[in-house]
C-alpha cells in the first residue's frame, strides 16, 4: 500500500535563512509590532546567541522559528524564514516532524 506520507529521506545540513521576518500583536487599539526587519542567515555549526532586555522580543523571535506561534489564532508571521532553502512556514512543512 503506497503510503500517504512523504519522508525527507536526506539529512538537513543546518542552514538558516531569516529575511525580514516581523511579528505584530492585535491589540485593542490596532496592533503593535515587536520584531520589525529581522534579517540573519546561520550557517551550520554556527552558534548563535539571542540576549537582550526583557520585553525586547527574543521569545517572540525564537517562537516564530519553532512555529510555537501556530497555536495563536490571531498570530502572523510576515517575512521568510528558511532551513536548508525550504519555508518552514510552507503549508507542506509539518511542524512536528
Amino acid at each position: 500500500m503506497p503510503s500517504l506520507v512523504e519522508t525527507r529521506t536526506t539529512a538537513s545540513a543546518g542552514q538558516v535563512r531569516i529575511s525580514d521576518v516581523e511579528r505584530t500583536f492585535p491589540t485593542k487599539e490596532g496592533a503593535r509590532t515587536v520584531l520589525r526587519d529581522v534579517t540573519i542567515d546561520v550557517v551550520p555549526g554556527e552558534i548563535v546567541a539571542v540576549v537582550g532586555p526583557s520585553g525586547c522580543g527574543k521569545s517572540t523571535f525564537l517562537r516564530c522559528l519553532n512555529r510555537m506561534n501556530d497555536t495563536i489564532p490571531v498570530c502572523r508571521v510576515e517575512g521568510t524564514i528558511t532551513l536548508d532553502g525550504e519555508d518552514i512556514y510552507d503549508r507542506r512543512v509539518d511542524p512536528v516532524q
